[in-house]
């Protein structure tokens, strides 16, 4: 089933019983902690001192993370990718705040003097996270109170049952708390790296549990997990596999878009973890991705970053990366994924050859580096199957 608009939220909360999602959560107390790790990027537009602190949207995901119950949260790690505004002083100034009190979470302030991305901005703050677990979100997020310590008690029992568990996607909702959409669990966390398929709904509730929700367990009544194949921007990895995993690969050639979360779940499943969902949206976090729209730059980004993606995992998954851009991006100019039906077909070509021809470049420079024979086989099999000139590399 694709995925459909969910019920009114008021005869969705009624469907739920016995599990009453509006409930408190009585999560038990847990040994291990969590750094949270956050990369920003100019998000304080406005001055400590303006009167208008709290509609700096860095704010809204400190504070929230501040506001957590329970004691698993350790520290937050706050990564200034290179900010031009105020986002320096404003991070300062948590900083020193909580320092000045008794709380148990500290604020710990990292800066790149130059932006480099998203990757490399998780990848500072892993390096300095004292955590058990890294928690993951966005810079603009607003957590909800149950959203760390549910988390992390929802990963420590997975591991009770399954060893290799070691990452727990999350559910994030664009400008909202609750889900607004529903979906097969077929459709949640899935990739076909071969297929060049791949679907995250981690926004969507599970169709499944509105007929038969399945607990974690009766203590907390949190919903259960489940198993996916790929990762999300809010999720929780356990920090010792994280670390020989990799971390984040260097994306900053794509500035625009770029994959981080699939290279990071193909890195754990070869790692040998298992990755899960946690569906409860009482652990999840509000984001504000629709106010990040996209450019014509970000859509050659996002085509020939997809492309390096699956390219390196299969001479085969890159050509049906290249194939299925086309038909959407080129011929009909509009998908979930690329939208450009405003865009003139001529310059929407010029943005897919650019973006692969970059893509391919990546695949052959940066590990596990595509030899160039097989980036040429794969680029000539797109052009052949789509009737479009050849895209010659060298």
């Amino acid at each position: 089933m694709q995925p459909q608009p969910l019920l009114e939220a008021r005869d969705w909360l009624k469907s739920q019983n016995p599990v009453q999602l509006t409930r408190a959560i009585n999560v038990p107390a847990i040994r291990q902690r969590v750094s949270a790790v956050l990369v920003t990027y100019n998000q304080c537009p406005f001055a400590a001192n303006s009167g208008r602190l709290a509609d700096n949207p860095l704010t809204w995901a400190l504070d929230s993370l501040l506001a957590q119950t329970g004691e698993a949260l350790r520290e937050i790690v706050v990564v200034d990718d290179g900010s031009t505004d105020h986002t320096p002083m404003i991070v300062e100034a948590y900083r020193y705040m909580i320092a000045s009190t008794e709380r148990t979470t500290r604020v710990v302030t990292l800066r790149h003097k130059r932006r480099r991305g998203l990757g490399a901005g998780r990848n500072t703050g892993i390096a300095q996270a004292t955590g058990d677990l890294v928690l993951f979100g966005d810079d603009d997020a607003v957590f909800r109170p149950h959203c760390v310590t549910g988390a992390a008690y929802t990963l420590t029992l997975l591991r009770d049952h399954d060893p290799r568990a070691c990452a727990l996607a999350l559910p994030s909702y664009d400008r909202s708390l609750w889900p607004q959409q529903i979906a097969d669990l077929a459709y949640i966390g899935r990739l076909e790296p071969e297929a060049a398929r791949f679907s995250a709904r981690f926004d969507c509730y599970p169709a499944e549990y509105l007929r038969d929700p399945q607990l974690l367990d009766n203590e907390s009544a949190l919903l259960a997990p489940f198993p996916v194949e790929l990762m999300n921007g809010t999720c929780l990895v356990d920090a010792a596999t994280l670390r020989q995993a990799g971390g984040f690969p260097d994306l900053s050639s794509w500035p625009a878009a770029s994959p981080e979360h699939l290279y990071l779940a193909v890195a754990l499943s070869r790692n040998g973890g298992h990755l899960y969902h946690m569906p409860d949206p009482r652990l999840a976090a509000r984001t504000d991705a629709s106010a990040r729209g996209q450019t014509p730059s970000s859509l050659a980004d996002l085509i020939g970053s997809y492309f390096a993606f699956f390219v390196a995992a299969s001479q085969r998954g890159g050509a049906a990366w290249g194939i299925r851009s086309h038909q959407e991006f080129v011929v009909t100019g509009a998908s979930e994924m690329l939208r450009a039906d405003q865009m003139p077909p001529n310059e929407r070509r010029r943005q897919w050859r650019d973006g692969l021809r970059r893509g391919t470049r990546f695949a052959a420079d940066n590990p596990p580096r595509v030899s160039p024979m097989d980036l040429q086989n794969a680029l000539d099999e797109v052009t052949r199957t789509v009737r479009e000139p050849r895209i010659a590399l060298w």
